[in-house]
């Protein structure tokens, strides 16, 4: 851990009503504070995101590249922990991470002939762990990606986290997006592979490098 950044992900703010009494009998709700504007006395937009935090990735074509995230106050983990978390429940969540073209894939076959999703590219591989209490991190859960490419090129990525809240049928889950960015990965220059294969014509071998389905 210590030639790694660790990004810290503060725990989910719990969501709070801009009507607090709006229960309460013979209130409107109508002073809700903060939605009155002190300019005009209009009625505010009131606006709710749960988009995920932004985070970009970049490392070299042909590395390995780790990356580490850290989840306040959480046990979020695929399996119980051992021993048993004691400030925090344990709760049955798979990590996935993968990194895709940021265009639509295209395959022209079928209608319509797109795919929501870019090209696949590659997945990482996602370990989680529950620390309680460490003398650097604190409580919560430790997630750390690890995976790698060989074709340099502009990305995106994103972590989710597949929650099972139902623990009769573990095939249901709600996914959330946690973390999403771009991802730039630059060419390498040290390879064992000194020339390009030799069934590749001279004249054709391609000097710039990018998947085949690249777009």
């Amino acid at each position: 851990m210590s030639d790694q950044q660790v990004v810290y992900v503060p725990p989910a703010q719990q969501f709070m009503s801009p009507y607090p009494q709006a229960m309460i009998a013979d209130y409107t709700g109508a002073e809700g504070a903060g939605l009155t504007s002190a300019a005009t006395g209009a009625g505010a937009p009131v606006n709710l995101s749960d988009l995920p935090l932004a985070y970009n990735l970049s490392w070299v074509a042909g590395d390995t590249a780790y990356f580490s995230f850290f989840f306040q106050n959480v046990c979020w983990l695929p399996a119980a922990p051992t021993p048993p978390p004691t400030l925090y429940a344990w709760e049955n969540v798979t990590w996935r991470s993968q990194v895709r073209t940021p265009q639509s894939y295209y395959f022209g076959y079928w209608w319509p002939p797109t795919w929501p999703l870019g090209a696949f590219i590659m997945e990482f591989t996602v370990t989680a762990t529950y620390m309680e209490n460490d003398a650097t991190l604190g409580t919560g859960t430790l997630v750390t990606i690890k995976g790698g490419t060989t074709w340099p090129g502009n990305y995106v990525w994103d972590l989710q986290s597949e929650h099972h809240v139902d623990q009769a049928d573990l095939t249901y889950y709600e996914a959330h997006t946690r973390i999403a960015g771009s991802v730039t990965v630059v060419g390498q220059v040290t390879n064992p592979q000194i020339v390009p294969p030799g069934n590749w014509p001279a004249p054709n071998r391609p000097t710039t490098y990018q998947p085949p389905y690249y777009q």
